[in-house]
């Protein structure tokens, strides 16, 4: 009995070595006994050769570590489903709860002011051609969830040059009003992809995500001895909100590598495709949040078309002023990045029919949808 004891207790101790042999040692060559997937059939370990892009080189299993829909190594987009996916964060949705919104106005606290703005923050809208303080934001986080307050004491006007009463804005037409906070809900930013190619994708907003004018003036400048139209790309306030103020908002900085910088060529994007000066004279740009141009969308092999061009808007979106028809289900007007080919002032836009127009740089309440090329 005593044998048999003993013998049982030195079995144990063989096969508890082996085991932490096999585990110990992760080179299937030296201690696993690996089956076509890289298992181990003895410690069900899996034991991947990873080569480039995250991929076994024996098996050729992808071993992705995930955060916020890329992954960490590789910096590929993971979220993607077919031609559709969802990558960034942004407020969208107006919040309804009354409880709710009684907990975030405590904690977003007094109203702003020029003079007391606690924690709120300006946006720097323009009224009669300068900067005024009257429109304000603050973001607030409650159970897991990120909300943006806002409030203004006085109306965006619907070109920066107007004044904000009520007969130049849409503010008070899509239902908001001065003096009082409204929250919105920030929400996974929904993109489809419209082409693919070498390991990118070109992708762009299924929704108007904001309201922006292209440029706050429409005179020409001088910048040293170079003449700057209105309606270039390159110089426009909104190329430089796209790739600061929505760029930060929107994204957290493991999404951020999954985006990738590229060359826009600008000089052949101009309004209704003809060769004008306005065009010709932008540089090619780089950037990571941009505006597709007329070309773009005017390229039957884009697959766009009148139909898909049509973008509804946010509700966030139609509280900082954007039109949105009456008459075409309430869909709004969005920016392109082309130039006007008749005169400085104007650039390219997409109408809510889904054909395209233009219009002055300095109108605010036109839509922006953004384009993205992310890793795929």
């Amino acid at each position: 009995m005593k044998a048999l004891r003993l013998m049982l207790i030195i079995i144990m101790i063989v096969s508890c070595f082996s085991m932490v042999a096999c585990v110990a040692d992760a080179n299937c060559d030296e201690g696993h006994d690996l089956n076509e997937r890289c298992v181990c059939t003895r410690c069900n370990q899996v034991i991947h050769n990873m080569g480039n892009g995250c991929i076994c080189q024996r098996c050729s299993a992808p071993e992705h570590t995930e955060e916020d829909g890329v992954c960490t190594k590789c910096n590929r987009l993971l979220s993607i489903n077919g031609s559709t996916f969802t990558l960034g964060l942004y407020p969208q949705s107006k919040v309804t709860d009354t409880s709710l919104i009684d907990i975030l106005n405590q904690s977003a606290g007094e109203a702003p002011s020029y003079s007391q703005k606690g924690e709120w923050i300006s946006y720097g809208y323009y009224k009669y051609g300068a900067v005024e303080y009257y429109a304000w934001y603050i973001d607030k986080e409650y159970n897991g969830e990120k909300y943006r307050g806002v409030i203004f004491s006085d109306y965006r006007p619907s070109s920066t040059i107007n004044s904000g009463s009520s007969s130049a804005t849409y503010q008070d037409d899509n239902g908001y009003l001065e003096q009082t906070v409204y929250w919105f809900k920030y929400e996974p930013i929904r993109w489809s992809v419209v082409k693919q190619n070498n390991g990118k994708a070109l992708a762009v907003s299924q929704l108007i995500l904001d309201s922006q004018c292209f440029y706050t003036d429409r005179n020409t400048r001088e910048n040293g001895n170079k003449t700057i139209y209105a309606n270039n790309w390159e110089q426009s306030s909104l190329r430089q909100w796209l790739n600061n103020d929505f760029y930060n908002a929107a994204f957290s900085d493991n999404q951020k590598n999954a985006i990738i910088a590229e060359s826009l060529d600008n000089k052949t994007t101009a309004y209704d495709g003809s060769y004008n000066d306005y065009a010709n004279c932008q540089n090619n740009t780089t950037d990571n949040v941009f505006l597709l141009s007329y070309k773009d969308v005017t390229d039957t092999a884009l697959g766009f078309n009148s139909s898909n061009l049509r973008k509804w808007s946010t509700d966030y979106a139609k509280a900082q002023g954007l039109y949105s028809s009456p008459n075409v289900d309430y869909k709004g007007l969005w920016w392109l990045r082309s130039a006007d080919s008749n005169t400085s002032s104007m650039v390219a836009l997409v109408n809510p029919i889904g054909t395209t127009g233009n219009q002055y740089v300095n109108t605010t309440s036109y839509g922006v949808v953004p384009a993205i090329i992310v890793n795929i």
